[in-house]
């Protein structure tokens, strides 16, 4: 309505019985990805999740781990100033490692990192929810 017939924000709030700084607010959600708008169009991440989300340089991957994690809004605002703030260094993985990760990730709907020692190693199931972790163990239950 901006674009097509010349309202500024404040007459577009006025007249959607909202105010300007929601109407701002929303108008700045569309300058996220493709991706990550059509999450927020099917429900799987909110407004809020998408605000956070604006402040990332990867919007994208980042929607994808709060989707799959279940973060809520503050922790995806914790995780968008960790990604910040973290240095951007270069991690060497091993293809067969990574590639079991995705594939243990996409299983079990967890992140998974998987740690190589010398003499064995660490698998970690990261959960975001008493659920998750009710559903995890229901899982490695009915396997015995």
């Amino acid at each position: 309505m901006i674009d097509e017939f010349g309202r500024t924000q404040a007459s577009l709030a006025e007249a959607l019985g909202k105010s300007r700084s929601h109407v701002a607010n929303t108008v700045r959600l569309l300058s996220l990805p493709a991706l990550v708008r059509r999450r927020l169009e099917e429900g799987e991440l909110s407004a809020g999740h998408a605000r956070a989300l604006l402040a990332a340089a990867d919007p994208a991957t980042l929607a994808e781990e709060v989707v799959r994690r279940g973060l809520n809004v503050r922790a995806t605002e914790r995780l968008v100033q960790r990604r910040a703030e973290a240095p951007q260094k270069p991690r060497t993985r091993d293809a067969d490692t990574t590639g079991l990760e995705r594939e243990l990730s996409s299983a079990l709907g967890l992140r998974v990192t998987i740690e190589s020692k010398k003499r064995g190693g660490s698998l970690t199931l990261h959960y975001a929810s008493l659920d998750q972790l009710d559903r995890l163990l229901r899982l490695l239950r009915a396997g015995t």
